[in-house]
């Protein structure tokens, strides 16, 4: 059973608290309205948002959705640069006006560990955990809580067996080389 949004589970420090853009956030915002409209990045209910996220590689960090965010209606400024993770102190280091998508430790990993990821898009299709084990998609050994150190350890050990990976119980991470490729691929 997936378990319900809190929020963030790390502390975010802002090195500025700027309106942030960048072109790479275009082609984010396109995937991020289709992935909703199709169901990987369902409504949470009304006024909360989808359950989703997105990103793409940006200079030593990644481009990444604010928390809570609609994306069906996401715009440009939606965007939060993530500069760092500190995986020991559970701190996300930030340029943007929002708080990142409580999954950024997750994507910040996944770059770290995968020179080849260029982009992370994460939902929570109940249809594609369903029909995960039928279709042949890894998933992580154990259900953890999201957002956190255990989480990030059972996804780079999943996709270890693929580009697209169910995490247990909650919903499904996929890495793409460029932003188009992860798109397709979820």
């Amino acid at each position: 059973m997936p378990e319900s949004y809190r929020g963030t589970k790390f502390e975010t420090v802002f090195m500025n608290r700027a309106s942030f853009k960048v072109d790479k956030a275009k082609d984010l915002v396109k995937w991020a309205h289709e992935l909703a409209a199709k169901g990987f990045c369902p409504p949470q209910g009304e006024g909360a948002g989808t359950s989703g996220n997105l990103s793409a590689r940006y200079k030593n960090g990644c481009l990444i959705t604010r928390t809570g965010a609609d994306l069906g209606k996401i715009v440009e400024d939606e965007f939060v640069n993530v500069e760092d993770v500190n995986m020991v102190d559970v701190r996300v280091a930030v340029t943007g006006k929002y708080e990142p998508s409580s999954e950024s430790m997750v994507h910040m990993a996944i770059y770290r560990s995968r020179r080849d990821a260029n982009a992370v898009f994460h939902g929570h299709s109940l249809e594609i955990l369903a029909k995960a084990k039928e279709l042949g998609v890894p998933e992580t050994k154990n259900e953890v809580e999201y957002g956190t150190r255990k989480e990030v350890e059972e996804v780079l050990s999943a996709l270890k067996q693929g580009h697209f990976v169910i995490v247990k119980g909650h919903g499904g991470d996929c890495r793409g080389k460029t932003r188009d490729e992860g798109g397709k691929r979820a």
